[in-house]
């Protein structure tokens, strides 16, 4: 899905004006690094209300150290990498990012995951539908072994987030 220069340079504008916002230190190569707000708990990080009762409903109570740094530059429209070891949450972390910035009104693709495996690709789905189920998001995976039709019907009907993942 093609975005209009105009939407576009709208998006870059305010990724500029975003970036020049944060006292960020330049590292070695070309990134630049270091976010060093931490929020102790999920009510600090000034996300929606229904976020949040997705977030508590799925059983999360206090974010682990991945989420208490990352949720928040992805709110702030940041571009962000981060690395944690398996089982820390980052899954969370972005999905929680991604739903913080959709606008449940605009039922098109908002956001595009990327997986490089089915089951990953399945595994976010289920995150950002949990996480996202007091906001009414539409969330679908495109993942091999299913069927292609199926896949284009739900897309057509409109989705806010997509993962897919190798087929």
């Amino acid at each position: 899905m093609a975005k209009s220069s105009e939407t576009s340079n709208s998006d870059s504008h305010q990724h500029d004006s975003n970036m020049n916002g944060l006292d960020l230190e330049k590292q070695e190569g070309e990134f630049l690094t270091t976010y060093d707000e931490i929020c102790d708990t999920f009510d600090d990080m000034g996300l929606k209300e229904n976020l949040l009762r997705g977030i508590y409903a799925y059983g999360i109570e206090k974010p682990s150290a991945i989420q208490q740094k990352g949720i928040v530059p992805f709110c702030k429209g940041l571009d962000v990498i981060q690395q944690a070891q398996s089982g820390t949450g980052k899954t969370a972390t972005f999905c929680s990012g991604i739903l913080q910035q959709l606008n449940e009104e605009l039922t098109q693709c908002q956001a595009l995951v990327l997986a490089p495996t089915r089951e990953l690709a399945q595994q976010i789905e289920k995150v950002m539908r949990a996480l996202g189920d007091h906001l009414n998001v539409k969330v679908h995976s495109c993942v091999g072994g299913t069927v292609v039709r199926e896949d284009q019907r739900i897309l057509s009907a409109g989705v806010h987030a997509g993962t897919p993942g190798c087929f």
